[in-house]
């Protein structure tokens, strides 16, 4: 049976108890959800306090100190034969030998920092700024779970990694999960449920090696995310709404694309064909507002998830317009992509919002180039192969020189706090968990093209063909 909002079903005739289900599974698509009924939860013991690393708590300044000085860091230039060509003539080849270890070698300094990073309470430090010496107080729940699925995916490979995934997963479903009276999973922080953050949670459960025993709470987010389906196949992007007032819009061109791959991704590891059908009824929808009237909607940050979610449903529909929305979008992603001054790195922009850069989106837009690049390959588009390998050599250049490969020289923090992290730009120094995780996913998919084992990449510098 498909899996429909209730603002359809409620003009489907048919048998009474299977109308009562699909009227179930759409309650929370007719209104917000109230709390009410939520059964008493675990506080989280430290929501937004300074995290303590396996290397010690770092010492506060005395209140009366000056404030050290922010340092500017220029990108430290690589070795010559270990950076990954520019432009000059031919593309660079993804088999070349260069390419291939300059990203092994950078994933491997960036998967130590990572898997080190976790705090004695199991979660991932939000931010840290290595020049001042401190963590932030605040925390993200959709970032903090994208390192968790990370984490968890990585686990699947490494067995060294299960404990610590354990440890995090278990912190995870006792603190942030919850669970209402009609049996709906969601993702409670700071008095809010994000959908992008009950999708980042059910991604983390769809690839970790306790799924099994985690089946149950799986299922308990999809029916959470389904409910937010409106009758016209958009999402509706909270679960339990902010006090805050927020633009819907700019809101879902985040969350729309982040819960359609996490319903893909269950549908994928459960075989539930009627999860495949409703993915696809939303992606149409989106399909239509992102990529046939894009000029009218367009925003960047939408076009990774989106290219995600599309490419995983192309692998199991075959749709044509699938491929050709993800060339046109990530095309479109190439028009931001800066070729001098800081070549690579891509210039964020949207209509009423400051342009800016981020390492953050650098990395998660050339994991979507990286995605777009592979179905190129599959269908053997020389024209978008060349592109797209044009535009890879540049973003994981930019996204290599933004990494710390050496101690800035003005910080008195461990070295094991900087090395292999990716700053936040090639001006501001700031370490935040996000950077690391959409470069080292980029990079893992990167690695699969260029068909080297995560865990021989791991392995140290030298990795490649």
């Amino acid at each position: 049976m498909a899996i429909l909002p209730i603002r359809l079903t409620a003009r489907l005739e048919g048998r009474r108890a299977g109308l009562l289900l699909l009227l179930i599974l759409g309650a929370v698509a007719w209104c917000p959800p109230s709390l009410a009924g939520v059964a008493p939860h675990p506080e989280d013991p430290r929501p937004a306090q300074v995290f303590t690393l396996p290397w010690g708590p770092i010492p506060e300044p005395p209140r009366d100190a000056p404030p050290k000085p922010v340092l500017q860091i220029t990108p430290q230039p690589l070795p010559e034969d270990s950076q990954i060509p520019f432009f000059s003539g031919d593309p660079p080849a993804l088999d070349r030998p260069g390419f291939a270890r300059a990203v092994a070698e950078s994933y491997s300094m960036a998967r130590t920092w990572f898997v080190k990073s976790i705090s004695a309470d199991v979660i991932f430090p939000y931010y840290f700024d290595p020049i001042q010496g401190v963590f932030a107080y605040s925390n993200s729940m959709i970032r903090q779970l994208m390192a968790s699925r990370l984490l968890a995916e990585m686990a699947v490979e490494d067995p060294e990694i299960l404990p610590l995934h354990r440890k995090n997963l278990d912190f995870i479903m006792k603190y942030w999960f919850r669970e209402d009276e009609k049996g709906f999973g969601f993702i409670y922080y700071d008095n809010e449920s994000e959908l992008g953050a009950n999708a980042m949670a059910l991604r983390t459960l769809c690839v970790s090696p306790f799924y099994e025993e985690n089946a149950e709470k799986a299922e308990k987010l999809a029916l959470g995310i389904v409910s937010l389906v409106e009758a016209n196949y958009s999402f509706f992007p909270f679960y339990a709404e902010p006090r805050y007032r927020y633009d819907p819009d700019y809101t879902l061109a985040y969350f729309s694309g982040e819960a359609l791959l996490a319903l893909v991704e269950f549908a994928e590891k459960t075989g539930r064909e009627e999860y495949w059908e409703l993915a696809a009824r939303v992606q149409d929808h989106y399909l239509d507002r992102y990529v046939t009237h894009l000029s009218e909607n367009y925003y960047p940050a939408y076009v990774p998830w989106h290219t995600f979610s599309l490419f995983l449903l192309w692998e199991h529909y075959g749709r044509p317009e699938y491929a050709r929305a993800i060339f046109a979008l990530n095309d479109k992603l190439l028009e931001i992509q800066q070729m001098r001054f800081h070549a690579g790195r891509f210039l964020d922009q949207h209509p009423g919002r400051p342009a800016g850069t981020h390492s953050s989106s650098d990395g998660v837009f050339t994991e979507s180039l990286a995605y777009a690049l592979d179905l190129a390959q599959r269908q053997n588009d020389r024209t978008h192969m060349e592109r797209y390998l044009r535009a890879l050599a540049l973003a994981a250049n930019n996204l290599i020189r933004l990494q710390f490969r050496t101690v800035p020289e003005k910080s008195g923090v461990p070295a094991g706090l900087i090395l292999g992290a990716i700053r936040s730009d090639a001006v501001n120094p700031g370490i935040r968990i996000d950077s690391i995780q959409h470069t080292m996913d980029a990079y893992r998919k990167l690695l699969k093209l260029l068909k080297i084992p995560e865990t021989q990449a791991s392995n140290g510098p030298g990795t490649g063909p």
